[in-house]
Protein backbone atom coordinates (compact mmCIF):
# COMPACT_ATOMS: atom_id res chain seq x y z
CA UNK A 1 0.00 0.00 0.00
CA UNK A 2 1.24 3.58 -0.63
CA UNK A 3 0.12 6.71 1.25
CA UNK A 4 -2.82 8.47 -1.01
CA UNK A 5 -5.52 11.42 -0.74
CA UNK A 6 -6.12 13.10 2.25
CA UNK A 7 -3.31 12.95 3.90
CA UNK A 8 -0.38 13.29 1.24
CA UNK A 9 2.43 14.71 2.53
CA UNK A 10 1.94 12.81 5.82
CA UNK A 11 1.46 16.12 8.09
CA UNK A 12 2.17 15.38 12.37
CA UNK A 13 -1.22 15.40 14.17
CA UNK A 14 -3.37 14.35 11.00
CA UNK A 15 -6.91 12.96 12.08
CA UNK A 16 -6.96 10.88 8.62
CA UNK A 17 -4.48 8.97 6.33
CA UNK A 18 -5.62 7.15 2.85
CA UNK A 19 -3.56 4.25 2.03
CA UNK A 20 -3.83 2.88 -1.31
CA UNK A 21 -3.86 -0.86 -2.72
CA UNK A 22 -2.48 -1.28 -6.03
CA UNK A 23 -5.06 -2.73 -7.63
CA UNK A 24 -7.03 0.81 -7.19
CA UNK A 25 -9.14 0.34 -3.09
CA UNK A 26 -8.21 2.65 -0.71
CA UNK A 27 -8.36 2.09 3.33
CA UNK A 28 -9.11 5.56 5.43
CA UNK A 29 -7.43 5.16 8.58
CA UNK A 30 -9.40 7.72 11.14
CA UNK A 31 -8.24 8.80 14.25
CA UNK A 32 -10.27 8.36 17.34
CA UNK A 33 -10.33 8.93 20.98
CA UNK A 34 -12.83 5.56 21.09
CA UNK A 35 -10.74 2.43 22.38
CA UNK A 36 -13.16 -0.07 21.69
CA UNK A 37 -11.71 -2.67 18.96
CA UNK A 38 -13.31 -2.69 15.55
CA UNK A 39 -13.45 -6.66 15.99
CA UNK A 40 -15.89 -7.91 17.70
CA UNK A 41 -17.15 -11.19 19.72
CA UNK A 42 -20.37 -12.78 17.83
CA UNK A 43 -23.20 -14.74 19.59
CA UNK A 44 -21.33 -18.02 19.85
CA UNK A 45 -18.72 -16.39 21.36
CA UNK A 46 -16.06 -16.29 17.96
CA UNK A 47 -13.94 -13.16 17.92
CA UNK A 48 -14.59 -11.83 14.49
CA UNK A 49 -11.54 -10.01 12.24
CA UNK A 50 -12.81 -6.18 12.10
CA UNK A 51 -11.29 -6.90 7.70
CA UNK A 52 -10.24 -9.00 6.19
CA UNK A 53 -7.22 -8.63 2.94
CA UNK A 54 -7.05 -10.55 0.17
CA UNK A 55 -3.51 -11.46 -0.61
CA UNK A 56 -1.44 -13.73 -3.72
CA UNK A 57 0.88 -14.97 -0.99
CA UNK A 58 -0.33 -15.24 2.63
CA UNK A 59 3.24 -16.49 3.39
CA UNK A 60 5.30 -13.52 2.25
CA UNK A 61 2.82 -11.22 3.52
CA UNK A 62 3.03 -12.91 6.87
CA UNK A 63 6.57 -12.93 7.52
CA UNK A 64 6.76 -9.19 5.95
CA UNK A 65 4.69 -8.17 8.76
CA UNK A 66 6.66 -10.31 11.33
CA UNK A 67 9.84 -8.78 10.20
CA UNK A 68 8.60 -5.16 11.14
CA UNK A 69 7.63 -6.74 14.70
CA UNK A 70 3.60 -6.76 13.77
CA UNK A 71 2.23 -8.28 16.91
CA UNK A 72 0.61 -11.71 16.96
CA UNK A 73 -1.76 -13.13 18.62
CA UNK A 74 -3.10 -16.80 18.23
CA UNK A 75 -1.62 -17.69 15.01
CA UNK A 76 -4.59 -19.89 13.21
CA UNK A 77 -4.28 -21.05 10.05
CA UNK A 78 -7.84 -22.28 8.42
CA UNK A 79 -8.60 -24.12 5.05
CA UNK A 80 -11.95 -22.66 4.00
CA UNK A 81 -12.26 -24.81 1.06
CA UNK A 82 -13.40 -22.75 -1.90
CA UNK A 83 -12.87 -19.67 0.00
CA UNK A 84 -8.87 -20.35 0.12
CA UNK A 85 -6.67 -20.22 3.59
CA UNK A 86 -6.63 -17.40 6.14
CA UNK A 87 -4.51 -16.20 8.47
CA UNK A 88 -5.96 -14.61 11.53
CA UNK A 89 -3.72 -11.46 13.31
CA UNK A 90 -3.99 -9.43 16.25
CA UNK A 91 -2.88 -5.35 16.00
CA UNK A 92 -1.33 -3.66 18.65
CA UNK A 93 -4.68 -2.43 20.04
CA UNK A 94 -6.40 -6.08 20.37
CA UNK A 95 -8.12 -5.79 16.69
CA UNK A 96 -8.12 -8.96 14.82
CA UNK A 97 -8.14 -9.01 10.88
CA UNK A 98 -7.72 -11.84 8.02
CA UNK A 99 -5.22 -12.47 5.06
CA UNK A 100 -6.45 -14.03 2.62
CA UNK A 101 -5.22 -16.63 0.23
CA UNK A 102 -7.42 -17.92 -2.81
Amino acid sequence: MEVAGYSQPLIPGKDMVSLRTGSGYNFFLIKSNDKRPLSFHNKEGYHQPAFCILVEDRQAVFKSLKAINVEFGDIVLRDRDSCGTDLEILDPDGNKFQLCQQ
